[in-house]
């Protein structure tokens, strides 16, 4: 059974600045893991992280599908956990 990925995960990786982008609109900023880490602890489920980051978009309680905030995404995980087919 597949796991989310944890904070901790991903600061042991060598992570000290965590990227955080919008997929809808110029949203972006870079955050700092040690600071992370200390308010969220080391056992945060990413996607928890990700929804607790976008909650104060304005656009997330939109009722309009196209307007509607749909949370940030963590451009780093992708090239830090994903292992090519056969390695």
């Amino acid at each position: 059974m597949a796991h989310s990925i944890l904070l901790g995960e991903v600061a042991e990786r060598g992570v000290t600045m965590l990227d955080v982008a919008c997929r809808q609109c110029p949203r972006e900023g870079r955050l700092q893991m040690a600071r992370l880490l200390a308010e969220h602890g080391p056992q945060m489920p990413m996607p928890a992280l990700r929804d607790l980051l976008a909650a104060d978009c304005p656009r997330r309680a939109s009722t309009s599908l196209a307007y509607q905030c749909h949370g940030v995404h963590f451009p780093q995980l992708f090239a830090l956990f994903w292992k090519p087919p056969g390695s």
